[in-house]
């Protein structure tokens, strides 16, 4: 059902979905993404921030690696840098969830730097919709992908430009994300994307849903008479975590920004190595887990 409101008083919270139907309990969790109903109708926003770079991205099958990528893409996970871009490979199963070697897929994904006023038509479509979240792939216009094409031709290295050109759906992915200042008022509680919304380089969307998940579970069965109390437990961790998490993927992909950010000097090796660093090696986030 598609949510459309929710009220609430001291006792209990109504989730109103389209169509009349309504649903009422003690507790409503907000779990539904970076576009949430909930943060919208109950928090009043905010809404995902674009980060000045989008993910150019695509899959090929195993059999279709162009040769002059074979020796440094193979067996890999590959990296290509420069002060302003970041491209990566790696291998994920082919059909029928099948890993051998030969049946394999690479995924390939290049974070390109473009400047607010150029994304719009970017993720408008040859009708001329606009997709402010992301256009679907087959939307994206012919003379975009062209135009991809060309300038993966002229800035990339061989090995990830051919792959680019044996990719036969290239797509985009801008590259959002999302701080809330509460997520928790009343009896709602936001949790995962609905709360907080990190750039890619963290690697850890689905950690920090399940830790929300976890957190808030624990303090419902710690304090199962006091639902206030228990969901202000709940806030503070996950409001600790998530704020820190955005503030380092947001560290981590600056260089990517356009315009660059001031004060932050492109330093991508620095910033490769720390990419994937164990959630609990992260200072500014192992207090917090």
């Amino acid at each position: 059902m598609q949510l459309e409101d929710v009220a609430q008083d001291a006792s209990s919270v109504t989730a109103k979905f389209a169509g009349g139907t309504t649903e009422a309990g003690d507790l409503l969790v907000g779990a539904d993404g970076p576009h949430s109903t909930v943060r919208s109708r109950v928090f009043g926003g905010p809404q995902p921030r674009y980060a000045g770079y989008v993910a150019w991205r695509g899959v090929i099958e195993e059999a279709a690696l162009p040769p002059v990528a074979e020796r440094e893409l193979r067996d890999n996970y590959a990296f290509f840098l420069t002060p302003r871009e970041m491209v990566l490979s790696y291998w994920q199963p082919g059909g029928d969830d099948d890993s051998r070697r030969g049946r394999r897929r690479l995924n390939w994904l290049w974070h390109h730097p473009l400047k607010a006023e150029a994304l719009a038509d970017l993720l408008t479509d040859a009708s001329g919709r606009y997709h402010a979240a992301g256009i679907p792939p087959p939307l994206i216009r012919p003379e975009v992908i062209a135009a991809f094409r060309a300038e993966a031709r002229a800035l990339l290295p061989p090995q990830f430009g051919a792959v680019t050109e044996a990719t036969p759906a290239p797509f985009v992915q801008p590259i959002f994300d999302l701080e809330s200042p509460r997520v928790v008022t009343g009896r709602v509680a936001l949790l995962g994307d609905a709360a907080f919304v990190a750039r890619p380089h963290v690697g850890a969307g689905v950690s920090k849903a399940a830790l929300n998940a976890a957190w808030l579970a624990e303090a419902l069965a710690a304090q199962p008479n006091d639902i206030g109390a228990a969901l202000a437990a709940y806030e503070k961790r996950a409001l600790a975590f998530g704020s820190a998490m955005v503030a380092r993927a947001r560290y981590l992909g600056a260089y990517l920004e356009d315009p660059p950010r001031p004060g932050l000097p492109p330093e991508p090796l620095k910033m490769m190595r720390a990419i994937g660093a164990p959630l609990r090696e992260i200072p500014e986030l192992a207090g917090s887990l």
